[in-house]
């Protein structure tokens, strides 16, 4: 990005603050030496021409008219006649957000997972204590031995079993099968 020269026929250019422009101001600086910026005589990036010769920047610098380049990239092509340091690509637009900090401890337990994951979690462990209480019933109608938990105190241990927390013996189903 750069402001044009007011003459409309000068090829120079007076580039906008930029990262390449302050590592070459700082090499300019430190290497003691001047520079000045223009665009190409004939306005192109670089392209091979029927004569086999590249137009642009990079037959600017195979032609000697130019000493180096800061907005080109390497191609297959363009290696073969220029001399590549190491390189990286401009990019205007860019993705900027705030670095997240440590989460509160209270959320620490619901942060692991997304919402789809709780709503999958909760479902399950409804499922799970409604299907314990379920089974339980099964069993005493069939067999006519045992108790009935309450659905609430089924709920409680499937809970206790997703937490790997086991119920107090009291809590616990009396037949075998529901244990």
């Amino acid at each position: 990005m750069y402001d044009e020269h007011p003459d409309p026929e000068s090829t120079i250019v007076y580039p906008k603050d930029s990262v390449d422009v302050r590592i070459l101001d700082a090499m300019a600086k430190t290497l003691n030496f001047t520079y000045f910026s223009r665009r190409p005589y004939d306005n192109e990036w670089g392209r091979i021409k029927s004569d086999g010769n590249f137009s642009g920047i990079i037959g600017e610098l195979e032609w000697h008219n130019a000493d180096f380049s800061l907005v080109t990239g390497p191609t297959p092509t363009r290696v073969l006649v220029t001399d590549w340091s190491c390189w990286y690509t401009f990019e205007p637009i860019m993705i900027i957000a705030k670095k997240p900090g440590l989460a509160p401890k209270a959320a620490s337990i619901i942060r692991p997972f997304d919402n789809t994951s709780w709503m999958a979690i909760i479902a399950t462990t409804v499922l799970m204590g409604w299907m314990i209480w379920a089974l339980q019933k099964l069993f005493v109608t069939f067999s006519g031995r045992g108790n009935v938990q309450s659905l609430q105190d089924s709920m409680f241990v499937a809970w206790g079993t997703l937490l790997e927390d086991i119920p107090p013996q009291n809590q616990q189903p009396t037949n075998a099968s529901a244990q």
